[in-house]
């Protein structure tokens, strides 16, 4: 159940960027057809050099969610502009540090997407890292700090959130790309997350994995349209935590967005415990198996 960032008083961690940024887990992947690990990072910057194998910065970016330019700093190489999009002012701000010639909008995805639309503006390459399933989930429901508030049925936010796929792929110039990271709901850290959002309330549609579903549908959809071509890998990986304490706050505040009626529930404190526990190494390290799913949708036509 995604934690609306900024909706409430859950969203310390994304005012924060000292606390957000330390309470990462840095990720690794496997990259297809080597017997290599990388990050989530370097997994967007192969992806990139794909996109654009003779290099150079002639490449117009859009990084929707883009917090303070973590995964951003795969793209810039390639960027004759940029522009990040992200609701929090502090991630904004650190974006901003990062980058100083981009462009910067303080927005959720959804307004900002509305905006960008109607300034007519197109982009080569669209990046959505992690970030794609709030203004996916923000259609069906919001977190509030009494649990889970469902804001209209399941077939008006249905409609409402592939509208925002179908205006997100509008913004592709011919040929561009629009790649996304999203969260794998197998994995066993998302089994587990599932699990103690659900004693909250159920997830819309097939579950956990509803936003995804809806995403890669519109994708499907644009591709039988001959709009584009959809092109999904699914990565098993690991999330590496210093120490329990690191893992704990990891799911704490990352997963269960500080909610009260979960970080103060025994039951949810003893399986959290018990995971956090189970995948701790002699060495004292955490290896939380996650996954992701790497989705490259390229627009019909000739890029420039």
């Amino acid at each position: 159940m995604p934690v609306n960032p900024l909706a409430d008083d859950l969203s310390a961690i994304y005012r924060d960027v000292t606390l957000h940024d330390d309470a990462l887990l840095p990720h690794r992947f496997p990259v297809p057809a080597t017997a290599e690990h990388v990050s989530d990072v370097a997994l967007i910057a192969r992806t990139m050099d794909a996109v654009n194998p003779e290099g150079g910065r002639v490449l117009d970016v859009l990084d929707l969610g883009c917090g303070t330019g973590r995964v951003t700093y795969a793209l810039a190489p390639h960027a004759r502009t940029l522009t990040g999009v992200d609701l929090s002012p502090e991630m904004i701000a650190g974006f901003g540090r990062a980058f100083p010639d981009a462009r910067t909008l303080t927005a959720d995805s959804s307004a900002a997407v509305a905006r960008l639309c109607e300034e007519n503006a197109r982009y080569d390459v669209i990046g959505a890292f992690w970030s794609l399933n709030y203004p996916l989930a923000a259609r069906f429901e919001r977190t509030t700090p009494d649990g889970i508030e469902f804001l209209a049925d399941e077939e008006t936010a249905h409609r409402e959130a592939s509208g925002f796929v179908d205006d997100l792929l509008t913004l592709l110039k011919p040929g561009g790309h629009l790649l996304v990271l999203f969260f794998d709901s197998e994995s066993p850290e998302e089994r587990l997350v599932t699990r103690l959002w659900e004693r909250l309330a159920p997830f819309p549609g097939i579950g956990r994995a509803h936003t995804r579903a809806l995403l890669t549908e519109r994708l499907y959809a644009a591709e039988e349209a001959g709009h584009g071509r959809t092109t999904i890998q699914r990565l098993p990986g690991t999330a590496t935590a210093t120490d329990a304490a690191h893992a704990h706050a990891w799911m704490s505040d990352h997963h269960l967005g500080s909610h009260p009626k979960l970080v103060n529930d025994p039951d949810v404190l003893a399986q959290v415990h018990a995971f956090v526990a189970h995948h701790t190494l002699p060495t004292g390290t955490v290896e939380i198996p996650c996954g992701v799913h790497l989705v490259d949708f390229h627009a019909a036509g000739t890029a420039r």
